[in-house]
């Protein structure tokens, strides 16, 4: 599915209030607000003092969140975790990510020059746009089971089922390749907001939701987890 010719968008997609919320713009490095990070060799990262840039290099991979022992690892499934993310690709970039898991669940996008996919128990999803042409919004929220995506406000899953967890709880966002090769090129980061026990105080009716994502479902081929 092209999303550059989807008309279904909606103001506010995911709302939070009176949660813990950490943010941070490409201004500064993620360390500074607690995210843990990891630079292999041959990648690395600079700021322009309006973005965040990365590169990476095949098997190595660069990548900043929460794991292990940070108090930032997302909260358990029954208090639910919301990111907010807005990225650029460079054109040839492949197999960028975001992703996370709780106590349960889990969440992730991944991003490549021309399009990005997501995941629920049901499979993977791809979507098809241009990645290179500026930043672009995107959102994913896991709470009680169920897992919600969003791109630049245009609801794609609404509460579907979220895939069972594959680790414990972690955050990543980058190139999480470490022993594999996976991300290739750059990507750039603008804004990230990051939220443990998000209030949801928004969500869009089902009639807005079918417009888009049941498109893409029918569009798309669906791989299994």
């Amino acid at each position: 599915m092209n999303l550059g010719v989807c008309a279904a968008a909606l103001a506010t997609v995911i709302g939070v209030a009176n949660a813990e919320t950490v943010t941070f713009d490409g201004s500064e490095n993620p360390e500074n607000v607690g995210f843990d990070f990891i630079v292999f060799s041959d990648t690395s990262w600079n700021t322009d003092g309006g973005s965040l840039n990365l590169i990476t290099f095949p098997v190595r991979g660069i990548w900043f969140g929460a794991f292990q022992s940070n108090p930032l690892i997302p909260a358990a499934n029954t208090e639910g975790t919301y990111v907010k993310l807005d990225i650029r690709m460079n054109a040839g970039a492949k197999e960028w990510s975001t992703y996370m898991n709780d106590d349960q669940h889990g969440a992730g996008f991944q991003f490549d020059d021309d399009g990005f996919s997501i995941s629920t128990a049901a499979g993977v999803t791809r979507f098809d746009t241009d990645l290179t042409d500026g930043f672009h919004t995107f959102e994913m929220l896991v709470k009680n089971g169920a897992v919600s995506y969003a791109f630049d406000g245009q609801l794609l899953a609404n509460n579907e089922v979220a895939y069972a967890a594959n680790s414990a709880p972690i955050l990543v966002i980058g190139d999480g390749s470490g022993t594999t090769p996976t991300g290739i090129g750059g990507m750039s980061i603008d804004n990230v907001e990051y939220t443990r026990g998000p209030d949801i105080d928004a969500l869009p009716t089902p009639g807005a939701v079918s417009t888009l994502a049941l498109a893409g479902l029918i569009a798309q081929r669906r791989k299994r987890h």
